[in-house]
């Protein structure tokens, strides 16, 4: 049978020590938590921000297009009525 031998002294010493080891590793895995945080919270701003310039970009875009055909549009219709006005006065000479 084994027997064991236990100071109180040094468990009073080595449990302060163990509390102290518990402290600052707590406080560093806080910093490490907070700087995580604020990293992702970065990056979680700066990809909104990319998803909204995105779709900004493909609204201009979208919106260009739908004046581009209604001023094709416009530009074929006055090539028509044009046309029609250069027939009647052709036909009135």
């Amino acid at each position: 049978m084994s027997t064991y031998k236990i100071s109180f002294k040094s468990d009073t010493i080595s449990g302060a020590y163990a509390w102290k080891q518990m402290q600052s590793w707590r406080a560093k895995s806080r910093a490490n938590r907070e700087q995580f945080e604020s990293m992702m919270s970065q990056a979680s701003t700066t990809f909104a921000g990319a998803a909204i310039d995105s779709a900004q970009g493909l609204g201009q875009i979208a919106a260009q297009r739908a004046i581009d055909r209604i001023n094709a549009a416009n530009a074929a219709k006055q090539s028509d009525a044009l046309k029609a006005l250069n027939n009647l006065v052709d036909m009135t000479s």
